[in-house]
C-alpha cells in the first residue's frame, strides 16, 4: 500500500511521474560500474623484467648522452667587471666598465684575449648569459603590447606598458613596456688573431690537436689576420615567434613610426636596430624577439649570434687559435648584483652540451637495476613460501 500511495502523493505535490523517472539513475554499464576492466597481476614474472629492461635501456642511453656532451666545445668568459680598454693606444684603464657606465652612462670598451686549444665543429653559436635577473616577475612579464608588436599601431598603447608607455612629450613608445625597455644592448665582437696552435701550448696538446684535424683539409695560409669572426644576426629566433607573434606595420617602417618615441633606455629607434639588413629591423628584429621571450629562471642564456660558416677559415667550424673578445659595454647589471657571461659553443645531434640529462638517465637506470637485483634475491629466497599461498576467490571453498 505504501508504494501505491507514494505515486499519487508525488503527483499531487506537482511532480509528474515522467520527471520522477528522469531523476532515476540510468541503468547503464558505465554509471553502474559494470564496464569490463583489466587489473594487472603483479607477479615476479612480470615485475622483475620491467625493472631490469628499464635499467638496461637507461644506462647505455645516459652514457651516450654524457659522451656526446663531452664532445661539445664551450668557452665562457665572465665580463661583468672587465677593465676599460682604450682602442686608440691599446691600453687598459684603471677602472672597470661596470663603474664607468654607472658614473658616465656612456659606452665602455673592454677586451679579453683567450685561446681555443681545439677546433669547434660547425655549427657554432654565441650566447650571452645573465644571472640574478628575474624576468619571471608578473608585472614584468605582462609589460608589453602584443597588438603593437604585431604591427598594429595606435595612439593609445596597452595599460600594461605603464610606466614605459609614453615619453615626457606624451608620444607613445614603440615598442612599449618594461621588457622592451630593458633590451640587452651589449655589442660582442670576436676577433681571430692567430690561426693554429694557441700560444703557450705544450707538445702533448699540439699532438692531440694534430690528431683531431687529421684527415681534414688544412685552412688556407693566405687568411689575413687579424680578422673578425663572421656572424649572422638572423636565424636566432624561433620561427613560430617571427611568423605569428611579430610583424611590422605595412608600408615604410620609418614613416609608420614617425609619431612614436623610442624606449627610454634605448640609444636607437626600433627601425635602426640592424644597420646592415633592412629586413631585420622593426618589431621583427630577431635580437628583440629573442629578448621578448622571457625566462622562467633568474639565470639564463639567450642566443646572440650564429657563426657564418660560408667563409674561410670557418667552413668546418671555429678553428683552434688565439682570439680576442671585444665588448661595447652598455648593459648595467652590477647595481642588482647580476653578472654577464660570453659563451661560444658548438652542438651535437642532441643539442647543446648538458650533462644533467645523461646523469639522470644513468642514475635512474642504476636504481632500476639495483631494485631488480634486490627483488630477484628476495624472490629466490622466499619463493618456496610463496608456493603455499592460495589465491582466494569468490568460489574458493572454506575448510
Amino acid at each position: 500500500m505504501a508504494s501505491e500511495d507514494s505515486e499519487p502523493q508525488r503527483v499531487l505535490s506537482g511532480e509528474s511521474v515522467e520527471s520522477w523517472d528522469m531523476k532515476r539513475h540510468a541503468s547503464s554499464a558505465f554509471k553502474q560500474q559494470r564496464l569490463p576492466a583489466w587489473s594487472p597481476v603483479l607477479s615476479p614474472a612480470t615485475v622483475l623484467p620491467v625493472f631490469l629492461v628499464t635499467g638496461a635501456i637507461l644506462i647505455p642511453a645516459g652514457v651516450a648522452l654524457l659522451f656526446l656532451s663531452e664532445t661539445v666545445g664551450e668557452h665562457r668568459i665572465a665580463y661583468t667587471y672587465c677593465p676599460q680598454y682604450f682602442q686608440e693606444n691599446r691600453t687598459f684603464g684603471e677602472r672597470n666598465c661596470a663603474v664607468v657606465i654607472a658614473e658616465t652612462n656612456e659606452t665602455c670598451h673592454c677586451a679579453y684575449n683567450f685561446s681555443l686549444k681545439r677546433s669547434y665543429r660547425a655549427p657554432v653559436f654565441i650566447y650571452y648569459q645573465l644571472s640574478n635577473y628575474y624576468q619571471n616577475h608578473r608585472r614584468y612579464v605582462n609589460s608589453r603590447d602584443d597588438y603593437q608588436l604585431r604591427g598594429k599601431l595606435y595612439d593609445r598603447v596597452s595599460s600594461y606598458c605603464a610606466p614605459y608607455d609614453y615619453d615626457d612629450e606624451g608620444r607613445p613608445i614603440a615598442p612599449c613596456g618594461a621588457i622592451a625597455d630593458s633590451l640587452f644592448n651589449d655589442s660582442l665582437r670576436l676577433e681571430l688573431r692567430w690561426l693554429g696552435h694557441p700560444d703557450n701550448e705544450t707538445e702533448e696538446d699540439a699532438e692531440e690537436q694534430e690528431e683531431q684535424v687529421a684527415g681534414r683539409a688544412a685552412p688556407p695560409l693566405d687568411v689575413p689576420l687579424p680578422m673578425d669572426v663572421p656572424v649572422l644576426r638572423t636565424g636566432i629566433a624561433w620561427p613560430s615567434d617571427k611568423q605569428r607573434r611579430y610583424a611590422n606595420p605595412p608600408g615604410n617602417l620609418t614613416a609608420a613610426l614617425a609619431g612614436f618615441a623610442k624606449p627610454r633606455s634605448w640609444r636607437r629607434h626600433v627601425y635602426e636596430l640592424d644597420p646592415d639588413n633592412e629586413d631585420n629591423n622593426g618589431f621583427v628584429n630577431e635580437d628583440l624577439i629573442v629578448w621578448m621571450r622571457t625566462s622562467a629562471l633568474p639565470k639564463f642564456r639567450k642566443l646572440y649570434r650564429r657563426v657564418d660558416h660560408s667563409r674561410e677559415p670557418f667552413a668546418d667550424g671555429l678553428p683552434a687559435g688565439n682570439y680576442t673578445l671585444h665588448v661595447e659595454y652598455n648593459y648595467p647589471v652590477a647595481s642588482f648584483s647580476g653578472s654577464k657571461v660570453f659563451i661560444v659553443t658548438s652542438t651535437t645531434a642532441v643539442g647543446a652540451g648538458n650533462q644533467f640529462l645523461g646523469a639522470a638517465y644513468v642514475t635512474c637506470g642504476c636504481v632500476c637495476m639495483l631494485l631488480g637485483a634486490m627483488f630477484v634475491a628476495l624472490h629466490l629466497r622466499y619463493r618456496q613460501a610463496a608456493a603455499f599461498m592460495v589465491t582466494v576467490e569468490r568460489e574458493t571453498p572454506y575448510l
